[in-house]
């Protein structure tokens, strides 16, 4: 290679970021953005709830067990690509799930997994991140949003989302399931949205220093059409000030998503496990 040819091979002394690893700084993509926020937002719930957190240190899986009969309360994230370590992923969640009573759990993946059935988990699905880099503004309606600041108010949220998205196995409904009060006091910000006084409508968001995760989206069915789940999802997303609003989207939900300035831009991998 003559000295005026650019230098467009890897050696031991260039250092080129491939956007997962652990030292990839918050801001590089929004894909990474979005799973750490994910992983680090139902770290803190679960952690506040009193239940069982693991944080890999190498930065590679966030997992979360609440012994819950509902696999959206057992949740582990991949937040680097597998590659060729499926049978350490097989160690790593026998070795948190399997020794302790609970139900399934959901391992997210916001890149491609192979085939994993041999270890055990079924496939569930590849449902879209969607992104709001511009916010849109939500329909007008009689719905009145209030931001969760009591234990009376974590009721409502907590009674809503259980019944409503529904949480099956969760029903019928018995308060401090899903979350305890010291939720009050992390980095989530809940809202409930009220009809004649009653909750009829939910949204929470979790902000970063690079982008704002919605989560728990749910509206009573007597309600959906109306504009309500569009009213809380954006009261949600504009919580955390002009960084990227980020979300997963189910198929029921993703043209309200996108009439309020979400676009499709991936698709995670589902996978669940039993023990």
């Amino acid at each position: 290679m003559s000295a005026s040819t650019p230098d467009l091979v890897h050696t031991e002394t260039t250092t080129l970021e491939n956007g997962w690893s652990v030292t990839t700084p918050e801001g590089d993509n929004i894909v990474l953005d979005a799973v750490r926020a994910m992983a680090a937002g139902y770290a803190e719930l679960h952690a506040a709830n009193g239940d069982r957190v693991f944080v890999c240190p190498d930065g590679e899986l966030t997992m979360t067990d609440s012994g819950s009969p509902s696999p959206y309360g057992n949740l582990t994230y991949l937040l680097q690509p597998l590659d060729n370590r499926t049978s350490l992923l097989a160690e790593a969640l026998d070795g948190f799930y399997g020794s302790f009573g609970g139900g399934p759990f959901i391992v997210f993946s916001p890149w491609p997994t192979g085939d994993l059935r041999d270890i055990g988990l079924a496939p569930v699905g590849h449902p879209p991140l969607m992104v709001r880099w511009i916010p849109v503004p939500a329909p007008t309606t009689d719905l009145v949003i209030r931001e969760v600041k009591s234990q009376a108010d974590l009721v409502d949220f907590e009674r809503t989302l259980i019944e409503c998205y529904p949480v099956r196995e969760l029903l019928p409904f018995v308060p401090g399931r899903f979350a305890h009060a010291a939720i009050l006091e992390t980095a989530w910000k809940l809202f409930v949205g009220y009809v004649d006084g009653q909750p009829v409508t939910c949204a929470g968001a979790y902000p970063t220093a690079s982008s704002t995760l919605v989560e728990m989206v749910a509206t009573r069915a007597a309600h959906r059409g109306h504009g309500h789940g569009a009213a809380i999802t954006a009261a949600a997303a504009d919580s955390n000030g002009d960084v990227p609003a980020v979300l997963i989207a189910s198929d029921d939900g993703q043209g309200m998503y996108e009439r309020l300035g979400f676009r499709r831009i991936s698709r995670f991998t589902l996978w669940l496990g039993t023990r």
